[in-house]
């Protein structure tokens, strides 16, 4: 998460807590409420989702 963090930040000029705020939304089902309150973002969040999964079980799958 960290490397996560700082990619966020440096990136995209934003600010420590922003960066953890968008994480932690994308990694909770913050994402299915930011895909009903805006639909235009559906295919990234949902694109964000689908590699958030394959990494992890590609990951339990390698351990």
């Amino acid at each position: 998460m960290p490397r996560g963090l700082g990619f966020l930040v440096s990136q995209f000029g934003l600010s420590w807590q922003d960066a953890l705020a968008i994480i932690s939304i994308l990694l909770t089902e913050g994402s299915a409420g930011i895909a009903a309150f805006a639909p235009w973002l559906l295919p990234f969040v949902g694109t964000l989702d689908g590699l958030i999964l394959f990494i992890g079980v590609s990951a339990a799958a390698g351990w």
